[in-house]
């Protein structure tokens, strides 16, 4: 049980560090439409450390848990931030 949670505690930090990151390169890719650009290269990342998160082999022990959570809150992360600041792209009348 300590381990899973120092294994989440890890995956956490991961996220605090990797937010503000992602945010910052969805805001400064110098191409058009660059969140989509970025959900769409995500989005089998997110599918491939999913599946391998929740199908582990028999022998996984805790560094299969952090490796692939720490991808999946990673693919999670390049995923829903450009998401969620796509809208205000997409609207005329924002300001």
């Amino acid at each position: 049980m300590a381990l899973r949670l120092a294994v989440n505690k890890l995956m956490k930090v991961g996220d605090v560090i990797s937010d503000p990151l992602v945010g910052w390169l969805s805001d400064h890719l110098p191409f058009r439409q660059r969140r989509k650009w970025m959900i769409i290269i995500t989005t089998p990342l997110l599918m491939f450390s999913i599946t391998n998160l929740f199908s582990p082999p028999s022998d996984a022990g805790a560094l299969w848990l952090l490796a692939w959570s720490l991808l999946t809150y990673l693919g999670w992360t390049l995923y829903i931030v450009p998401y969620t600041a796509w809208g205000a792209e997409l609207s005329g009348d924002y300001d």
